[in-house]
């Protein structure tokens, strides 16, 4: 599953659709730890921004990334 997630935004601050970055790790078998290590990010950012659907444009390019 990659691709449309994202709802971009015009300024800094991006969003994800929480639901389908959720449904994209446990399709592929990854804990927070392990899409955070992908990612190259901390896994409280992980948890951060599929609590809140928020991130900035380096973690949603982390995570398309990792999705393809």
């Amino acid at each position: 599953m990659t691709g449309n997630f994202f709802n971009n935004k015009a300024n800094s601050k991006q969003t994800l659709d929480i639901n389908k970055l959720k449904a994209l790790r446990e399709n592929q078998a990854w804990t927070q730890e392990e899409l955070a290590h992908l990612c190259n990010v901390s896994t409280r950012t992980i948890q951060r921004v599929e609590k809140t659907g928020h991130t900035s444009k380096e973690t949603l390019k982390a995570i398309s990334s990792a999705s393809e």
